[in-house]
């Protein structure tokens, strides 16, 4: 091999030995920023990680909330149907007491309709008799 090849090979290979390290700088650096990229996005994952812990914890909170409220619900529900059921025994309480009641005013009515048949009888015999006697004073016959 002359001194001249011998030149251009070292040359090649000194080119490829620059290649080479350009490559393995690269790659490197693009390790580099993968990492860096990977530390930012393990980052952002905890933050997440940290707002869906406290969002899953205000959920938590908030249902607990809404059972003790359901639980407040259903205990009015029971009181209120319990005071209606109360309501409505008083109720029918009062409104047989007023049937009653009206059953025996119209007892009352119907005996003193019989006392006013009964007077308005006798004040027709009563009128009768005085018209009679009325006129047997003026000549007419006398009350029998």
């Amino acid at each position: 091999m002359t001194p001249e090849e011998m030149e251009r090979m070292l040359q090649k290979h000194d080119e490829a030995l620059a290649r080479i390290e350009r490559n393995v700088e690269l790659v490197t650096n693009q390790q580099a920023q993968f990492y860096s990229d990977l530390q930012g996005l393990t980052a952002r994952l905890d933050g997440f990680e940290k707002a869906a812990e406290q969002a899953r914890a205000r959920q938590e909170a908030s249902i607990s909330n809404l059972t003790d409220l359901v639980d407040r619900l259903i205990n009015a529900q029971l009181r209120l149907v319990e005071g209606i059921d109360r309501m409505t025994d008083v109720t029918e309480q009062r409104l047989n007491a007023l049937a009653e009641a009206q059953k025996a005013a119209e007892e009352r009515l119907n005996a003193l309709a019989e006392a006013q048949k009964a007077t308005e009888d006798h004040l027709r015999s009563l009128i009768a008799l005085v018209a009679r006697y009325i006129s047997g004073r003026n000549g007419g016959d006398a009350p029998r």
